[in-house]
């Protein structure tokens, strides 16, 4: 069995994102300090983080955009786009389709022993495509 990776706390919580070329992981207190949202690029796509409101678990989904504010438990987005129980709805209140990366919120030594390269968001994989 592989060591465990000290980068960060072992029992640690947080969002575990990964592509074909890219493995991130998002501590859930880097996540808390941003009022629940985070825009990020992973694999040269934009993509929001947002803590669900009901649940509190982070939920990751493609999307353009780099600015956002909750309305009650509505995330408006700067285009007019709502998220709204998971799903994306247009200023009219139309559903569009939404495409999320793969995920899993775990805690840290979990993440790290399947993807032991992975990246750490705010610690040299912020932003990093």
């Amino acid at each position: 069995m592989a060591a465990a990776d000290p980068r960060r706390p072992r029992l640690e919580m947080g969002l575990g994102v990964w592509t074909e070329r890219v493995s991130r992981y998002y501590p859930l207190e880097v996540l808390k300090a941003g009022d629940g949202v985070l825009f990020d690029v992973i694999d040269n796509r934009n993509m929001l983080i947002y803590l669900d409101p009901v649940s509190g678990t982070p939920t990751p989904l493609f999307a353009d955009g780099q600015d956002a504010e909750w309305d009650g438990s509505d995330l408006r987005l700067e285009d007019g786009a709502i998220v709204r129980n998971g799903r994306l709805f247009d200023p009219s209140g139309e559903e569009l389709p939404t495409e999320q990366p793969l995920h899993l919120f775990a805690r840290w030594y979990g993440f790290s022993l399947t993807f032991p390269d992975c990246e750490i968001y705010g610690g040299g994989g912020e932003g990093s495509g």
